[in-house]
């Protein structure tokens, strides 16, 4: 982590402190990420149906773990004609959590929860097809590299008799990853655009590591992940681009 941002920092200063790199933008985006997550949401979707027979009633499904809007931010460079270069920062975040209260017996309960934050750090390049600034509407391919990053934190909490639990556990994990993507900008003034972009993004993690507390065990413990964390998946982003 300290390297990334060591390196994010390092281009930075480069880019706004060398005189011959003219052509920079900045472009705040939002968009939405599908990420695959098939371990675990099979994993969630296999407790439920255990919480399900020793309660002997319909918990709620909790939801999946598959799309929730995506934030970053984007500072990009035109290298030359039809190429430009840009390092792309994204956040994401997704639960699927679950109270439930017995209906026969209202003091036995469930709490159940699982939620997820990524972070991608991304260096891009684009080739646009015949750029002209002067041209309304320019579309490109791109193809980028970088690092993935992920916190997970876990809640497996109940009464019941049959199986009291109370597991808490935090992990995290990381990964390199690939963009493969196509886009547009269209310009609204000299210094200004909107883009869209629509990409694949390939971030498998496998499990994670972390700590966890049980019932039985209260102090932190070292532990892996159940399930693999596959945050490969599509995206949809749109921003607006300001040239500084």
């Amino acid at each position: 982590m300290k390297i990334i941002q060591f390196t994010s920092v390092m281009l930075l200063l480069t880019i706004f402190t060398n005189p011959l790199l003219a052509d920079i933008t900045i472009k705040p985006h939002i968009g939405y990420f599908f990420p695959r997550m098939g371990d675990v949401n099979s994993k969630i979707e296999t407790d439920i149906l255990t919480f399900r027979d020793i309660f002997g009633e319909p918990i709620p499904q909790p939801g999946k773990i598959s799309g929730n809007p995506m934030y970053g931010a984007q500072i990009e460079y035109h290298l030359n004609e039809d190429y430009f270069l840009n390092v792309n920062v994204a956040y994401y975040q997704d639960k699927s959590n679950v109270f439930h209260q017995s209906f026969t017996d209202p003091s036995l309960f469930l709490n159940y929860k699982r939620e997820v934050q990524f972070y991608d750090v991304m260096f891009n390049l684009l080739y646009f097809i015949n750029y002209n600034s002067w041209r309304r509407f320019n579309k490109y391919m791109g193809l980028g590299i970088g690092v993935v990053l992920a916190n997970a934190h876990s809640v497996t909490e109940t009464n019941h008799p049959a199986l009291p639990l109370n597991s808490r556990g935090d992990f995290t994990g990381n990964s390199l990853s690939a963009i493969i993507s196509v886009g547009g900008k269209y310009r609204l003034t000299t210094f200004s655009y909107l883009w869209g972009e629509i990409g694949l993004e390939y971030g498998n993690m496998g499990p994670l590591d972390g700590k966890v507390t049980t019932l039985d065990h209260p102090e932190k413990r070292d532990a892996i992940t159940e399930s693999s964390f596959d945050f490969t998946g599509i995206y949809l982003r749109i921003g607006i681009g300001m040239k500084v």
